[in-house]
């Protein structure tokens, strides 16, 4: 059974990857919408509506906004993290014993932040960005074949639909394996606790164990 220490270290790991990968993500996603916007050209006579580039407009701000504040939060908690791991990861010169992780790392007392990053990277972010990709198409085809715009968005649907389902189904299993780990270790420390309880009986008391029950016997 791994120890306390070493979850602490494992949990501090986990989340340090997490916003790691949300930074790059991020990083990627709010240029990339970045340079859509500023190298869309559209003719001075379209005929594309007024709430068609506002919708766009909107989403192109929203879509980088979120992934701004995603990016700074990872930005934010990073250095910190990595500076416990490098100063105070085990194994330490001259110490055996896996120590604690420091009451000062972010990565509890932020923890609802680096939910919060990765949440707005991988799910609200890559929705936006899926919709960013059917708007574009709008824009980019409206005036020259309405057919393009329209299979863009019948091709996009599915994705969108099986993006939503694939998210509420990945965070149940997570869940699910996360209950079931608990599950087993507080089961691992009961059987632990039972096994010192034993050998720290009182001298002289002897301890018969049957199938269903248990016999003290003191001369």
């Amino acid at each position: 059974m791994q120890t306390k220490e070493a979850l602490e270290w494992r949990l501090l790991h986990l989340r340090k990857a997490k916003l790691r990968q949300a930074k790059g993500t991020s990083y990627i996603l709010a240029a990339f919408s970045m340079s859509t916007m500023t190298e869309l050209q559209v003719d001075i006579d379209t005929d594309i509506p007024i709430w068609l580039f506002t919708l766009f407009a909107v989403n192109t701000v929203t879509l980088v906004a979120v992934h701004i504040f995603s990016l700074v939060i990872s930005t934010c908690l990073m250095p910190s993290m990595q500076a416990v791991t490098e100063e105070y990861e085990p194994p330490l010169p001259g110490v055996d014993k896996i120590c604690s992780v420091p009451d000062f790392s972010p990565h509890n007392r932020l923890r609802k932040f680096v939910n919060l990053s990765v949440t707005l990277s991988n799910v609200v972010g890559l929705f936006l960005f899926l919709f960013e990709v059917v708007l574009l198409a709008w824009v980019k085809f409206w005036d020259h074949a309405r057919s393009a715009c329209w299979a863009g968005s019948m091709v996009m649907a599915p994705a969108l639909v099986l993006f939503l389902v694939f998210c509420w189904h990945f965070n149940r299993v997570l869940g699910e394996c996360a209950y079931q780990v608990r599950d087993k270790e507080i089961r691992e420390m009961q059987t632990e606790l039972s096994v010192a309880a034993e050998d720290t009986s009182p001298p002289g008391k002897v301890n018969f164990a049957f199938a269903d029950e248990t016999v003290s016997y003191k001369p």
